[in-house]
Parts: structure tokens; C-alpha cells; sequence
């Protein structure tokens, strides 16, 4: 997931933290129920696939609510036909964007998805606000590392802009509020209300749910909710309804931290050539705190060379993002030894990967206002 922003999570609060894409080029059905279609991606003829809309109320405490349309992709059970209830994939976030919109992406669905039993169909349903359909809760301007991050094109000139960051948040709630798009419909209840919609048009009894981080909170709320529709659920780092938002980040912060530093303490290699990692990451730590250094990530595809001030801050928000990805955290070890001793480049790469990433990485932004608004909806 894109962390970094979790970081200004009060910031946040004021925008929903989904996002959608594009509108397709063959319009997309407004009436309600399951609209199956002409896949939008390449296909292989080997493959075998089932893709269409589900169309759903907006908002269902509203009678007069309009209609959203969710994208949804069935990988067929490949061979023989379906004979166990088909396993639907709920993304975390909240507001992260299922990749269900490019051949390439497709491509990295069926890597995961040969790794299931071949008996089983897979579901993907790109969520309320994070598929591709309309309406467009896209900010970009807040995943821009030049806003949030504070870095800048030219050296010696980075900020810590929180006020710039208010504003653009601001900006795009009145954006979607003046397009007449009901925030508060955007939760985890109505959610698990699609997904039960979903199993019904499909004429599916019963099927199983895989819900990753926050994907566990709308599976919760589906057991909680929908239960006779469901044959298993598989929960990954759960996030049930009750956990507050926000305050628990810093205690899970310190535990992956240590966990760190007592992984790297127990395996020969990593303590034999990294010493005394966690008192150098404080040393670091605090070091950068009274004198900071600048940095410069990039340029890639989706930005230019930018120029970034390590401070304190900065450190923890690099090292905090790295952790959340598995093919990156081996690298921290050395990048902050590394760092300790006065070479900032390991660091410097680490941040150009989790800053940098595409834009399909950078659907987290605002993330804590649909927390915000289920705290004051029902669940």
C-alpha cells in the first residue's frame, strides 16, 4: 500500500479516500444489477474469462440515489468447470485500485491466480470509488511527493507544505461535493451491500471471501451482515470495525521496527555486517533531526528529479513506506548502516521507489476519511 500519506492522515480526513479512473469508451449500464460485456483488456483464447458492470445504488438509505457502476472480472476455473464456490479478492486501503484495466495488469492476475486450485473462479470487483467508472474521486495533486513530501525541482528549496496539502484536500472534496456525490455512501457497509448484490445477480449460493487489510473490514462487515452467502473467508492483517483509524500506527510502526532489528540480530549475515542496527537507526535518527541532509530521488517515467530534505521525519516516513514492500524491506538493513556512516544513496533509492511508484500505487491518498465517515454511519 501507499503509506507515506497515512502520515498526514488528519490532513486526509476531509476528502473520501477512494478514487476511480477512466469512463469506458462504450458506456457503462445504468441499470441496476449485473450487465455482463466484452472484456476491455487483450485476451488469450486459452483463458478463459468473464468480465461486465455491477450496477448498484449509490447510496441505499436514499430512494432517489443514482446508480454507480463497478467493473468486475471472473477468472473461469481453467479445465473443467467450476466445482467449489468461486473466491472473490476484497482490496485493502482503503481505496486501493484493483488493476483490472490493462492486458498487463490482467497478466499479473493470473500469476496469482494458477496459484489456486483450478476448480475455483476467481472474482475481482473493483470496489465503490476505486474502479474504473464515473464518478472520478481522483486527486492527484495529493500524491504529488512535491506536496506532501515537500520535495522541489530545484535544491535547497524543499518545504514541509502541510498548509498547500490542506488546501488541495479542501479543493477536492468541494470538487466532488459541487458534482453532487454523496460522501457518506462511501463505507464499508455499502460496500459489503455491493458485494451481496454481486453473489445474488451472479445466481451464486454461496462463495468465499479474501480480504487483505482493509479488505478485511468489508469482509467482517459482509459476515456480520450477509452470512448465509458465504462458504469460508480468508482474513490477511486484519483491520476489523472496531480498531480505531489512525492511533494504532505508531505502535505498529514500533513493532515492525523492532521486528526489524531483531530479525537482522538473529541472522548471522545481517548482524555480522550491520551491528547494532536499531541504536544506529536512532543515532541516525536523531542526527538528522538537528542537521538534516537533502536527497534527490527520480527522475522515472511519471515525475522529474526531485530534491528531498532528510530530516527525522523523512527518514521515518522512508523507512515506514519500505516496510510495506516485501521486495524492498531486505534492503534496509544495509540503507540504514549505510546511512549511519554518511551514504545516503541506499536511502535515496528506497525513497525513489515508494515515492515514486505509478500513479497505479497511489490510490491511498486520503484513505482515513471513509474511516472518518463510517465512525459517524452504520457498519
Amino acid at each position: 500500500m501507499r503509506v507515506g500519506i497515512w502520515l498526514v492522515s488528519g490532513l486526509c480526513a476531509a476528502v473520501l479516500g477512494v478514487f476511480a479512473f477512466w469512463l469506458f469508451d462504450d458506456g457503462v449500464p445504468e441499470d441496476l444489477g449485473f450487465h455482463e460485456q466484452a472484456c476491455w483488456f487483450p485476451t488469450e483464447a486459452e483463458r478463459r474469462l468473464r468480465c461486465g458492470w455491477m450496477v448498484v445504488p449509490e447510496s441505499r438509505r436514499r430512494p432517489e440515489s443514482r446508480a454507480i457502476a463497478l467493473p468486475v472480472v471472473i477468472f473461469r476455473a481453467q479445465g473443467a468447470a467450476a466445482a467449489a464456490a468461486p473466491l472473490v479478492f476484497v482490496a485493502g486501503g482503503p481505496g486501493y485500485r484493483v488493476g483490472i484495466g490493462k492486458g498487463a495488469e490482467i497478466d499479473s492476475w493470473w500469476y496469482w491466480v494458477d496459484t489456486i486450485p483450478a476448480h475455483r473462479d476467481v472474482i475481482v470487483v473493483g470496489l465503490r470509488g476505486t474502479g474504473r467508472e464515473a464518478p472520478d474521486f481522483n486527486c492527484p495533486n495529493l500524491v504529488d511527493p512535491r506536496v506532501w513530501a515537500g520535495a522541489s525541482e530545484q535544491p535547497g528549496s524543499q518545504t514541509r507544505s502541510w498548509h498547500s496539502t490542506t488546501e488541495i484536500v479542501t479543493d477536492c472534496r468541494d470538487r466532488l461535493l459541487s458534482e453532487g456525490i454523496d460522501l457518506t455512501a462511501y463505507n464499508s457497509r455499502e460496500t459489503a451491500a455491493d458485494l451481496e448484490d454481486l453473489r445474488l445477480a451472479l445466481g451464486l449460493e454461496t462463495w468465499s471471501l479474501f480480504g487483505v487489510s482493509y479488505g478485511t473490514r468489508i469482509a467482517l462487515t459482509v459476515m456480520r451482515h450477509y452470512p448465509d452467502g458465504l462458504e469460508a473467508v480468508i482474513l490477511d492483517s486484519v483491520f476489523p470495525p472496531q480498531a480505531p483509524p489512525t492511533l494504532d500506527y505508531p505502535r505498529f510502526y514500533q513493532a515492525s521496527l523492532n521486528r526489524l532489528f531483531g530479525d537482522c540480530r538473529r541472522v548471522a549475515f545481517c548482524w555480522r555486517n550491520f551491528p547494532d542496527l536499531d541504536l544506529r537507526f536512532e543515532e541516525l535518527r536523531l542526527r538528522l533531526a538537528e542537521q538534516p541532509e537533502e536527497i534527490s530521488i527520480g527522475p522515472s517515467e511519471f515525475w522529474p528529479k526531485l530534491y528531498l530534505r532528510l530530516d527525522d521525519r523523512a527518514l521515518l516516513e522512508i523507512v515506514y513506506n519500505t516496510l510495506y514492500w516485501w521486495d524492498l524491506t531486505d534492503l534496509l538493513p544495509m540503507a540504514i548502516d549505510r546511512a549511519w556512516i554518511g551514504d545516503f544513496m541506499p536511502i535515496e533509492m528506497l525513497a525513489a521507489e515508494t515515492y515514486l511508484r505509478d500513479d497505479s500505487s497511489l490510490y491511498l491518498a486520503g484513505g482515513d476519511a471513509v474511516l472518518s465517515l463510517q465512525r459517524r454511519g452504520p457498519l
